[in-house]
């Protein structure tokens, strides 16, 4: 992934590419916002700025899809909740790609509640892509076409 990127264009200035390898929840929320200051900075001189997000690994899902860590403490992240925070803020386009199966953390955690999605008429701009379905016992098994 990290030299199709890089042959898209991410070596230039403005662009940024950021690979993390077995982030921590501390490591995917300092990213991500570091990613919105820099789509903030982006607004200033009136600059559009796309946020590509590739994801692959375990996930879990209930309403919104959330990565899979290896912290007992903080074992899931809401990746996808916060790119679409991310793709209403003015000039930002988000592209995510979910590559990760989608267990249902209800069945693990009691008394889970995630965050409702909102589906009034989205004010951002993204495109989300799945490698599967959600499912209870969905196989790790994912393909994107």
């Amino acid at each position: 992934m990290k030299g199709l990127m890089e042959g898209l264009g991410s070596d230039e200035p403005q662009n940024k590419l950021v690979i993390l390898k077995d982030a921590s929840y501390d490591t995917f929320r300092k990213e991500l916002n570091k990613a919105e200051a820099w789509v903030d900075e982006a607004d200033k001189e009136e600059e559009n700025r796309c946020i590509f997000f590739y994801y692959t690994g375990h996930g879990f899902q209930h309403n919104w899809t959330f990565a899979g860590l290896n912290d007992p403490e903080e074992y899931k992240y809401n990746i996808e909740g916060r790119l679409d925070a991310l793709s209403k803020l003015k000039n930002c386009y988000v592209v995510a790609i979910f590559d990760c199966c989608r267990e249902d953390i209800s069945a693990l955690e009691k008394n889970f509640d995630a965050p409702a999605v909102d589906f009034t008429p989205c004010k951002g701009s993204k495109l989300f892509l799945f490698g599967c379905e959600p499912s209870n016992n969905r196989s790790a098994d994912n393909k994107l076409v």
